[in-house]
């Protein structure tokens, strides 16, 4: 599982190791320059593919000034823009002149602007890494611009320029990279806010700092951890053993989002599915999902058959396509009311949430019920969905996703390009791509939420949002198969559902 660390606690490791160890600054810059200098090679087609780097004058920097030297001394095209003096940081120093006293080295320092659009074949971003913690000067922001300007392949150190590595902030501007390599463990900061738009694929190297004997800030569920089987399985399984999922979706003008949750939640690994949803759709989801039960509703839902439905389910979706009329009220209240909640799986999504925004006792009600009766819960918000939420609950945004679980007892999944999962540990999405922001991705995730929790918490029931972040992992690995078949641009929520068996295929079956 790849761990996540703030740039904060890795600087401290560094320093650890510097100051009372007597590890040698030098050895882990080169260390870092000759990672860099494996991922140039690699984008390099012929010998006459030409390198720029851009350096500060700070650590970053000095991994760009060893870069230089060891490109050079491949016989790589190099060309090296410094930013300021050269001798304002004594590890900088010691690098520029290791760099001048090779003796195939010209001072090939270059003026910067102007730069000719197809000069280069790769730029090496090496200005400030994770030292950046104000907003960039007019400058700094010209020369940002010269760089996403260029038809080059991007490769930022650590950090790409721009973004602030503790909190994701953009500092006014931000190098567009391809690639970040980003040293000894990954930084918060590359996974929230608007980072994600500028990393491009994140690659970690270990340079010898050694941060696995450190307490991460946050996990990440990878390829890797599937190999190790997440679900729970046994021969002598009947449709009640991998868990009975009740998916409470749809409405009057809505059919789609039942559909969706519900055929996820089989190709999840539910065993057993049935939908409370409007007799609209009666015909189209017998048509559509003959293995599922059903039960269906004119004007109102009638309580007392929920309630007994939700008594004998493992797995309790609610939410996506069901408005927020008198129907999902009813619904949402009955939960918190009368609901069963000893060893249940409960997910809110999408409508359930705005119907509990907007009854802060409501919300009240089903949290102490959830202290008190031990159930599990999930909460899917998107932005819009968050916010309305923490303003019911009158709490600030940032503090409101990281306390929700030690505040309310229950996880948040918070919907991005990076999801989030907020619970007894947190959570960091790596899978997934730009396709995904299309209609329905959410109700498909709602719906893996549904088969999956229960089969991943029989195996890591030591923290839920464990078995959350697997069916987020899930979900995005589907959709990245989605792209690959449709594109980023055609694909659809259909194709992300469709794609989930192929990602059991790979994740599981292929290992």
């Amino acid at each position: 599982m790849n761990k996540i660390y703030s740039p904060e606690k890795i600087k401290e490791r560094e320093n650890r190791l510097i100051n009372e160890i007597g590890f040698k600054a030098e050895v882990l810059m080169e260390r870092a320059a000759l990672a860099l200098s494996d991922c140039v090679k690699e984008k390099l087609k012929s010998k006459s593919d030409r390198v720029l780097i851009v350096a500060g004058c700070g650590n970053n920097g000095g991994d760009g000034i060893a870069l230089a030297r060891i490109l050079i001394e491949s016989g790589i095209k190099t060309s090296l823009y410094v930013l300021e003096s050269p001798h304002k940081s004594e590890l900088f120093s010691y690098e520029y002149k290791l760099l001048q006293s090779i003796a195939s080295y010209t001072d090939n320092t270059i003026v910067f602007p102007p730069l000719i659009k197809n000069e280069y074949a790769v730029v090496v971003d090496c200005m400030f890494g994770t030292g950046l913690n104000r907003d960039l000067s007019e400058k700094y922001i010209f020369i940002i611009n010269q760089i996403n300007f260029l038809d080059a392949y991007v490769i930022s150190a650590d950090v790409p320029s721009g973004i602030d590595s503790s909190t994701g902030k953009l500092r006014g501007g931000a190098v567009k990279a391809d690639l970040t390599v980003t040293f000894a463990g990954y930084k918060t900061g590359l996974f929230l806010k608007v980072a994600p738009d500028y990393t491009g694929i994140i690659k970690c190297v270990d340079i010898g700092i050694n941060m696995e004997c450190e307490e991460p800030d946050a996990f990440a569920i990878s390829e890797a951890d599937f190999e190790n089987n997440p679900l729970y399985v046994k021969n002598t399984a009947h449709k009640g053993t991998y868990g009975k999922t009740l998916v409470i979706a749809g409405s009057k003008d809505i059919y789609g989002a039942a559909f969706l949750c519900a055929k996820a939640s089989f190709y999840s690994g539910a065993g057993l599915v049935k939908i409370v949803t409007h007799e609209n759709n009666r015909y189209s989801l017998e048509h559509d999902i003959p293995e599922a039960m059903f039960d269906f509703y004119e004007d109102e839902p009638d309580i007392d058959n929920l309630i007994k439905d939700i008594s004998s389910f493992d797995t309790i979706v609610c939410g996506p396509g069901l408005g927020t009329g008198n129907a999902a009220k009813s619904i949402v209240n009955a939960i918190a009311d009368k609901g069963i909640f000893e060893e249940k799986i409960y997910v809110f999504d999408a409508d359930a949430i705005n119907v509990l925004a907007a009854d802060a006792i409501l919300f009240a009600k089903l949290s102490n019920m959830c202290r008190e009766k031990g159930a599990l819960i999930v909460f899917t918000p998107h932005g819009g969905e968050l916010k309305r939420l923490s303003d019911s609950l009158g709490a600030e945004n940032a503090d409101f996703t990281q306390n929700f679980y030690q505040n309310y007892g229950m996880v948040l999944l918070e919907k991005s390009a990076k999801t989030h999962v907020f619970g007894k540990n947190i959570y960091v999405n790596f899978s997934g791509n730009e396709g995904m922001a299309t209609a329905g991705s959410g109700d498909v995730l709602a719906g893996i939420l549904g088969g999956l929790c229960y089969r991943t918490n029989k195996n890591t029931d030591v923290d839920f949002a464990k078995s959350v972040a697997f069916s987020v992992f899930l979900h995005g690995y589907a959709g990245n198969l989605a792209k690959d078949c449709k594109g980023a641009v055609a694909m659809t929520a259909t194709d992300i559902l469709e794609n989930i068996p192929n990602a059991w295929e790979r994740l599981i079956n292929e290992k």
